[in-house]
C-alpha cells in the first residue's frame, strides 16, 4: 500500500529513486534481519540512443547494503555484462543464484564485492519485456538455498517493476550484452564521473530534453566498450 501511495503522489523525476530505495530498505530488513551482511542493487538495462537499439551492457543503479559493505552502493555503481550473474539473468529472463563462490570458482560473479559468498538475481519484467534485475548478495554461503528467500526476492523484483516507466522495458531480442572489464579496470574511468557531469551540464545547457547524467553514462559505456 505504501508503494502504491508513493507512486501516485511523487513526481516523475524522483519516482524511481524513491520507490526503489524504499523497496530495497524493506527487502534488507526482511532478507537480512540479523545484519549478517547483504547487498541489494537494482541493475538496469543500459538504454542509449544507439541506432540499432541494442542493449550492450547493464548498469548498477540504486543499491543498499549492511556491513561489512558500505550502506550506499550507488557510489560504486559500474557496468555489468555477459560475464555477470545479472547479465545471465537479464539475457535469459529467468532467475538464477550462486550458492557458494568458494566451492564454484567458475560461477558468474554477482556484485564483485569482497567477502561475497553467495548471490541471487531475479529479472524485472513487464508484459514479456525486461528492464534489468534485482541482484542480492550475501556474505553467508548457501544463503539462498531456502525457497522462502528466493520467493521473497521474486516478490520484491515484481514490486520494484512499479518504479520503472513502460519504455524502460526492453524486448529480449534487443539484449546483446558484451563482456565488460573488471571493476578495477572500470574504476579509473568512473573517477572522472564528477568532472564529466560538470562538463556535460555546461555542454547541454539549454537543451532541456537531454539529461546530463544519462549523457555521461552513455559516454562512459562508449569509452569502456572501446577498451582493447
Amino acid at each position: 500500500m505504501q508503494i502504491f501511495q508513493m507512486r501516485g503522489t511523487i513526481g516523475p523525476t524522483q519516482l524511481f529513486w524513491s520507490l526503489a530505495t524504499t523497496i530495497i530498505n524493506q527487502a534488507l530488513t526482511q532478507l537480512d534481519p540479523e545484519n549478517l551482511g547483504m547487498a541489494i542493487t537494482v541493475v538496469k538495462c543500459m538504454i542509449t540512443g544507439r541506432p540499432d537499439h541494442k542493449i550492450l551492457s547493464l548498469r548498477q543503479s540504486v543499491g543498499q547494503a549492511t556491513p561489512p559493505w558500505p550502506g550506499n552502493l550507488e557510489q560504486s555503481a559500474m557496468f555489468l555484462g555477459a560475464e555477470s550473474l545479472a547479465g545471465y539473468v537479464v539475457s535469459t529472463c529467468h532467475p538464477s543464484e550462486v550458492q557458494n563462490y568458494q566451492d564454484d570458482k567458475e560461477a558468474l560473479p554477482g556484485h564483485h564485492l569482497d567477502q561475497e559468498l553467495s548471490a541471487a538475481a531475479h529479472p524485472i519484467l513487464y508484459a514479456g519485456r525486461v528492464a534489468g534485475c534485482l541482484l542480492v548478495s550475501s556474505v553467508e554461503p548457501d544463503y539462498f538455498l531456502l525457497p522462502g528467500r528466493l520467493n521473497l526476492i521474486s516478490d520484491y523484483a515484481h514490486l520494484i517493476s512499479l518504479a520503472f516507466a513502460p519504455e524502460d522495458f526492453i524486448d529480449p531480442s534487443r539484449i546483446e550484452l558484451r563482456i565488460m572489464p573488471s571493476h578495477n579496470e572500470q574504476h579509473k574511468y568512473f573517477q572522472t564521473f564528477r568532472k564529466r557531469m560538470t562538463d556535460a551540464r555546461l555542454k547541454l545547457y539549454g537543451q532541456h530534453n537531454v539529461d546530463a547524467e544519462q549523457y555521461v553514462w552513455e559516454e562512459l559505456e562508449r569509452d569502456i566498450l572501446n577498451l582493447p
